[in-house]
């Protein structure tokens, strides 16, 4: 595999956090229906198969059956909280807290076993919402740590498995977090609107490097490789912003790993992306440019490889690009100085390309759900409101649907989006056309970008335009 491969494919793991056993049935006391009490069983039996799935007996664990169970897992959690919700005027009887304990993964690795504590529904529904978003972020690793991780097939999986993973995250900071009633705030970085959607991003920019390593496959132009590379590198400059700004001590807190990435990759996706700006250069007939721009990116690299992250994180692969880049720099300038006599530019007067950034989330919502009684007749004193449940109105029918970051959220009295009128819809044919490129996109890489990307992009264009009555973006 070429290096620029080996360094873009190169995942760290999240380890897969515990939690201790709740049994609802056991907690929430009283004379309570028949359905109340059935969802009670059903929502501790799957949290239990959730926990299995967590710790494997010790064994290796396996991400999809992480996400499998919460899958199973999430529709009752939900409905017991909308439930608790709808019940908010009645008197629930509690035999003792409603307690969850969570252990970070997101934490330095020292703190990783202290149990986080919460007594609210929505904390579990967007703890568990975040653990199976790493754990599509592991599937998307496994996927390529196999004994062929560039096979076409596993690439295009992967790809998907974290944005899968992105559309989850994107869910619970932008839409969950923000309807919490009172959140705590020392609180496990899970749960933390900005540390979750800086995750978000991390995973959008791994989709995108197995983008960039299916177009370097597939003989994508290096123009356009440069392009995707530069928007990686922007990106992730971004995250690393978004990251500083967080609270001292809540950054200091948290994971190397998570820290370290988006800082050693914002200039290595750079360098890269001179790289590839070089090798179009030497392709151009411009042997002076290409040798400018490679030098760039053999300073950039080694300018990396005095940082102390590096070395556990990706030093081996960064050594393995920077060797690469001089080896061609060495050729390019000798070839130059012998052949060409053409000027070297200054690192300051070559062209940066403006970056693209091709990869976002999967849209997620949450399940339609109803509500059941959990009204209680034996004079039980706790109402539903102590559990903190998230405000909000409900309509008549007495249904709650997750909706998703462009639709209705009525659990959370979150309404649906409008529709811009003043935005210009394009209803035309030229949406359909092979040369239309979805205003926004720099053409030379949606032209150049692989197939099933493409026509990804090109649907998600005509649904949000032609769709009647469709909800604006948040």
């Amino acid at each position: 595999m070429d290096p620029v491969s080996e360094l873009l494919l190169r995942f760290f793991e999240f380890n897969s956090p515990r939690t201790k056993h709740v049994d609802f049935n056991g907690i929430i006391g009283g004379a309570l229906s028949f359905e109340a009490r059935e969802l009670l069983g059903v929502t501790t039996s799957q949290r239990s198969t959730l926990m299995d799935a967590l710790d494997n007996s010790g064994q290796t664990v396996d991400p999809r059956n992480i996400s499998a169970a919460v899958e199973n897992y999430l529709p009752s959690v939900y409905k017991l909280t909308h439930s608790m919700e709808q019940s908010a005027g009645a008197h629930i009887k509690l035999n003792k807290p409603l307690e969850f304990s969570w252990t970070s993964v997101l934490l330095k690795k020292s703190k990783q076993n202290v149990e986080n504590k919460c007594q609210v529904l929505v904390y579990e529904v967007c703890f568990v919402l975040t653990v199976q978003a790493l754990a599509h972020y592991n599937a998307a690793k496994n996927l390529v740590c196999t004994e062929n991780p560039s096979r076409m097939s596993n690439l295009v999986a992967a790809a998907k498995e974290v944005r899968k993973g992105a559309g989850i995250l994107e869910y619970v900071s932008q839409v969950l977090i923000p309807r919490w009633t009172n959140p705590p705030k020392n609180r496990a970085p899970e749960v933390v609107g900005e540390v979750v959607l800086a995750l978000c991003g991390l995973f959008c920019c791994m989709g995108q490097r197995l983008t960039v390593v299916q177009g370097l496959q597939r003989g994508l132009p290096p123009s356009a490789i440069a392009k995707l590379l530069f928007g990686l590198s922007e990106r992730y400059s971004q995250i690393n912003q978004q990251l500083r700004s967080l609270d001292k001590s809540l950054y200091d807190s948290l994971l190397d790993s998570l820290l370290d990435e988006p800082a050693i990759l914002s200039v290595a996706c750079y360098a890269l992306g001179a790289q590839m700006m070089g090798e179009k250069a030497k392709a151009d007939g411009e042997p002076g440019k290409a040798v400018g721009y490679l030098l760039l990116a053999s300073n950039k690299l080694a300018g990396i490889l005095y940082n102390p992250s590096t070395e556990e994180l990706l030093k081996e692969y960064v050594v393995n690009a920077q060797h690469a880049v001089d080896e061609k720099f060495h050729q390019y300038k000798a070839d130059n100085e012998s052949i060409y006599f053409e000027g070297v530019p200054t690192a300051d007067a070559l062209d940066i390309p403006k970056g693209s950034f091709m990869c976002n989330p999967l849209d997620y919502s949450l399940p339609e759900v109803s509500a059941v009684s959990f009204a209680s007749t034996d004079g039980g004193i706790e109402s539903a409101e102590a559990m903190n449940a998230p405000d909000g109105t409900q309509g008549d029918s007495g249904k709650s649907s997750g909706g998703s970051m462009r639709g209705a959220l009525s659990w959370f009295g979150f309404g649906g989006g409008k529709k811009d009128n003043n935005k210009e819809e394009d209803t035309s044919e030229a949406a359909g056309s092979d040369d239309f490129v979805p205003p926004g996109y720099d053409r030379d890489v949606f032209t150049n970008l692989p197939p099933d990307i493409k026509k990804e992009v090109l649907a998600a264009y005509r649904a949000e335009n032609k769709s009647p009555g469709g909800a604006t973006s948040l």
